[in-house]
């Protein structure tokens, strides 16, 4: 009977060709953007599940109370970790990890900056799984080794045996690490940036200040990861280590360590959970996993229905084969098998069809949706049952409301080809839920792409086109700070020149200082930034009141302050030129700065348009180290002139490789997740149109 039916089948496809088409068209459609949306999911579902016993690591943050709002960092004080270990048995391990940072060092006279330099405690193998290649889990005993990653060592070392070779960390004052372990590379789908791991501790110097590790700061804080031997209640933990730790954290002006308290993030949360201060991880937006899932839902939606009514078209022109097999003693069971198994068929061809043209095109939409998916991520276990389950959906979908129709239908109404079916008010509705879902779909995108050229279009308060940032060194010598920006400032196509303590497009430091409001100093955590006199201008940031720092008035380096239009409206400030303003919870030991606000400047972005503009206090940098960064204005030809300028630095500072940014790119960097969303609902919009227009 089965040989019976795959013959009926299989004759009627080649005999109505256009409708087979239509419908495994609209299908296999609909299945290519349900495998490009399953894929994208599960990729940011993924991230840490890799880890052994995954459920019961943590990230333990910190909380306080900040002009009395609770703010959360991702980072806690360095003797947390230890306490949290000798007081509670329940924790098994604990390792302590700096934010990924960048060094230059050099093998064989050979320099090279690489970033992804974590330091570490030697139990990170005890919390984190890392697969060795060379060496064992004892790797970071000693303090002068350092671990590597399989691809960071054949750049280092090329076809050379790394093990127990030297490496020199030029701006680390020339230290020298050995190579104690090669490890294989962190999967994608780990929250953490690791290129190479180094002990805590072994690349400091004399020009590091120490830092208490009971202290509350954003200096010297590192992130904690803890394992649980067994699953843990975390609201019951934390009341019983906040009290612990408060009785031990050191004493502050503004008391900040009575208000301390911490929480546990499970691993695997970290990656889709919202920012928070000093979060230097793999971050993506929890909306875009539940948008795609979403469009998932609306192509597995529209594609049944579109095969629906293809369906109860083309059975309609065989009403008259299904009466006579009805007549003949066709019972209601076998009529709806013939309709399954014909969905089968065509879901079975539509999927291997879908797997093609997704392997065809993937290349295209890893550039455009996730960098870091792989098509044999479709191999996973777990994601084939997904992508299984939701083929299976779709084919009892498809076919049981065209199978129950048919099977109940009078055989003496499909002799006469009036059924039920020919007049189906159903129908309709499936066609005006298929047309809404197209609408939503095309008016999301079209809100999307507006926000698009909003980030584009909208003044970020500088002037982004045609400026670059240097990194410079941690280390380099003192007295060619002056230099560069003379030397530099000198250039053919260089408009202006500026060092800071900040980049223009990454953030800001959080300081106390008393401010006048109402006659009274009130002490208000501000963001603040230190930058020369020729910021403002080099930056083309906008001065709307007062003045910026003048060069030839000496007292403005630790008396005058610039304020944003924020930090205004925040205090309440009428005429804000002349309040007086100071920096530090109380009076403060060695360099001081106290005096008045002498300008106000329009506000600008130092972060991403998502997030608002915060009240900001501006200054002249310290008197020993004007900062870490150097902005370019740049108005001859931009790639001679970056030409040029590689060119001269290297002349200053020839034991050091030259570290820029465009600042345009890094700005366009912020909104990427925007316009990977963008371009896939896009995508996926237009599938969704096109199956509507097959049906």
């Amino acid at each position: 009977m089965f040989r019976n039916y795959l013959k009926t089948t299989c004759r009627h496809i080649l005999k109505n060709k256009v409708n087979f088409f239509f419908r495994l068209g609209g299908l296999t459609l609909a299945f290519s953007g349900l495998v490009i949306i399953a894929l994208y999911v599960s990729y940011h579902l993924s991230f840490d599940r890799y880890h052994e016993d995954y459920q019961k690591i943590y990230r333990v943050n910190s909380e306080w109370m900040e002009n009395g709002t609770l703010a959360s960092y991702a980072i806690v004080p360095q003797a947390i970790g230890p306490a949290l270990k000798e007081e509670f048995p329940e924790i098994r391990s604990y390792v302590r990890l700096g934010h990924s940072s960048s060094y230059l060092v050099r093998y064989k006279d050979q320099p090279l900056r690489i970033h992804g330099f974590v330091s570490a405690d030697s139990t990170v193998f005890d919390i984190l799984k890392f697969r060795f290649v060379r060496g064992d889990k004892h790797a970071l005993d000693h303090p002068g080794s350092i671990v590597l990653t399989r691809s960071l060592a054949e750049q280092l070392f090329g076809d050379e045996d790394p093990m127990d070779k030297a490496i020199t960390f030029v701006d680390r004052a020339n230290q020298v690490l050995e190579v104690t372990a090669i490890i294989e590379d962190l999967p994608p789908n780990c929250h953490l940036h690791i290129r190479a791991l180094i002990p805590s501790g072994a690349l400091t110097d004399a020009g590091d200040l120490p830092v208490d590790p009971w202290e509350i700061s954003i200096d010297g804080s590192v992130n904690l990861y803890v394992r649980f031997d067994q699953s843990v209640e975390t609201a019951a933990f934390v009341s019983k280590a906040v009290p612990v730790l408060r009785a031990n954290l050191k004493s502050r002006e503004d008391d900040l360590e009575k208000s301390y308290g911490i929480n546990l993030q499970p691993i695997v949360d970290i990656h889709l959970d919202p920012w928070i201060y000093a979060d230097f991880t793999k971050k993506a937006n929890v909306m875009y996993v539940y948008a795609f899932s979403l469009l998932g839902l609306f192509l597995l939606v529209i594609a049944g229905i579109n095969y629906i009514n293809l369906s109860i078209a083309d059975f309609h022109r065989r009403s008259k084969e299904l009466g006579i097999r009805k007549v003949l003693g066709a019972r209601r069971g076998t009529i709806a098998l013939q309709v399954l198994l014909e969905t089968c068929i065509l879901c079975v061809v539509a999927a291997m069809a879908s797997l093609v043209i997704v392997y065809m095109i993937f290349p295209e939409v890893v550039q455009v949706l996730e960098s870091d998916l792989r098509f044999d991520m479709l191999l996973d276990p777990r994601l084939s049952w997904v992508i299984g389950a939701v083929v299976l959906l779709l084919v009892l979908v498809s076919a049981i409301y065209p199978a129950w129709h048919l099977s109940v239908n009078r055989p003496i109404n499909d002799m006469k080809s009036a059924g039920a079916i020919a007049n189906n008010s159903a129908g309709n509705v499936l066609l005006f839920i298929q047309f809404a879902i197209s609408v939503i779909c095309i008016c999301s995108t079209l809100i999307v792409g507006e926000q698009i050229r909003f980030f584009q279009t909208k003044d970020p308060g500088y002037k982004r086109e045609n400026t670059i940032v240097l990194n410079m060194p941690d280390r380099y010598p003192p007295e060619k700070i002056p230099v560069i920006k003379h030397e530099l400032g000198k250039i053919p196509g260089v408009d202006a020149v500026s060092y800071s303590t900040f980049r223009i497009v990454g953030g800001y430091y959080r300081d106390w200082y008393r401010v006048e409001v109402n006659g009274a100093m009130k002490q208000v955590l501000l963001n603040e930034v230190f930058f020369d006199h020729d910021f403002l201008t080099t930056m083309g940031i906008e001065l709307v009141a007062g003045r910026s720092f003048d060069p030839n008035n000496v007292a403005d380096a630790h008396s005058a302050f610039i304020v944003n239009e924020a930090a205004v409206r925040e205090f309440g400030w009428e005429s804000p030129i002349g309040k007086r303003i100071s920096y530090g919870y109380e009076e403060t030991e060695g360099e001081k700065w106290e005096g008045a606000i002498v300008g106000v400047v329009k506000d600008f972005n130092v972060y991403s348009m998502h997030r608002k503009i915060e009240p900001l206090v501006m200054r002249l940098p310290w008197s020993d180290w004007p900062g870490n960064c150097v902005h370019i204005k740049i108005s001859g030809p931009i790639h001679e002139t970056i030409a040029r300028i590689e060119e001269k630095y290297h002349q200053i500072l020839p034991d050091f490789l030259i570290d820029y940014h465009l600042i345009g790119e890094l700005y366009d960097n912020q909104y990427q997740n925007e316009r990977k969303a963008h371009a896939s609902l896009k995508f996926g919009t237009w599938i969704i149109v096109l199956i509507s227009c097959l049906g």
